[in-house]
């Protein structure tokens, strides 16, 4: 039910997106606004990152503390989060595709062109992350770096339609770096008793010490991997113990 309600809600802010973007280009086909909705897309893309990782940290705990209202605000507050930053990133191919059709005789051609772009990206976005990114950069700077790269694009496309607008885009993105630095450099995860943390292919994993006892855990804490206590005894985790 998880993954139904993410890659549902993910779909339902983009087929949002799709509706809207079509309509602000036929209103306003212009470079420097398509420019702006990428530009906004990327920075959105970083601020709610950092925005949902705390929600999503307070979940976590009112589920050990069992606090149901703080669950429930908490993931309400993670979907609207994702909504701009998804909403606007499917404001960009109706918009391009109104940018890129100067004739209906090649209307099909390009709308081809612009999907097929998009459906490489797609790809890349799919193998690039899990292969090769995450398990040398950890998941929160892999985020970062294609939310960068994406307000990347939009600043150098805004500078090459509209400086003034860059310059503006250019200065509020600098207040992203030193909160991006900080979130980046801290734990992936606080935990009471944590001795270590890593991120593998596979899990995150934790190393955590209670009651005299180092615990192995997995699956985000919630699988006991292995344990060890000095004075040899076998600590009861649960009831399968």
């Amino acid at each position: 039910i998880v993954w139904a309600n993410v890659i549902g809600f993910t779909l339902f802010f983009l087929t949002m997106g799709y509706f809207l973007g079509g309509r602000l280009a036929d209103r306003r086909p212009d470079p420097a606004l398509f420019y702006t909705l990428v530009t906004i897309a990327g920075a959105s893309s970083i601020f709610f990152l950092l925005l949902t990782s705390v929600l999503l940290r307070t979940a976590a705990n009112a589920m050990a503390d069992v606090n149901v209202g703080a669950i429930l605000s908490s993931l309400v507050g993670v979907i609207f989060a994702l909504a701009i930053p998804i909403t606007l990133l499917g404001c960009v191919s109706p918009f391009a595709i109104r940018l890129g059709v100067r004739d209906v005789a090649e209307a099909g051609r390009t709308s081809g062109r612009i999907y097929a772009i998009s459906t490489w990206g797609s790809l890349l976005g799919t193998y690039l992350p899990v292969l090769l990114v995450i398990p040398l950069a950890g998941s929160r700077l892999a985020a970062l770096i294609f939310g960068g790269i994406q307000l990347l694009a939009g600043l150098i496309g805004l500078w090459l339609t509209n400086r003034q607008r860059a310059g503006l885009a250019a200065g509020l993105s600098l207040l992203l770096i030193p909160v991006a630095i900080f979130w980046a450099g801290g734990n992936i995860k606080s935990y009471p008793g944590q001795l270590f943390e890593t991120e593998s292919a596979y899990n995150y994993i934790q190393v955590v010490e209670s009651d005299g006892c180092n615990y192995l855990l997995l699956n985000e804490g919630q699988a006991y991997h292995s344990f060890y206590c000095e004075d040899g005894r076998v600590p009861r985790i649960s009831v399968w113990s």
